[in-house]
């Protein structure tokens, strides 16, 4: 049985970075001469991507009905208010005309 099941990236993209990083962190180790900027070059180009696929691969979609109705967790549908009938003696402020 794998520890992994499905697309690593969609249940854990924040391994993938870990990963990367942890690669930088063993080529600085055994002598590439890397930069500070190009390592930060290098997170932020990976850490875009994998947002970007990540993004992707999470979105809802947007076609599945949302559940509504009891013991769904979505409230109940607001019921119309009445019309209170209007006052002669005290009208609105905006039907002073």
């Amino acid at each position: 049985m794998s520890v992994f099941q499905g697309n690593v990236l969609k249940t854990e993209p924040v391994l993938i970075t870990g990963l990367v990083t942890t690669v930088i962190a063993l080529l600085l180790a055994f002598g590439v001469n890397l930069s500070q900027e190009q390592v930060g070059s290098i997170m932020a180009v990976v850490a875009a991507l994998i947002a970007i696929v990540t993004r992707a691969l999470v979105t809802p979609n947007t076609s599945v009905p949302e559940p509504t109705g009891p013991g769904t967790g979505a409230p109940p549908a607001a019921a119309p208010a009445e019309q209170a009938p209007e006052d002669p003696a005290n009208p609105p402020p905006w039907a002073s005309e």
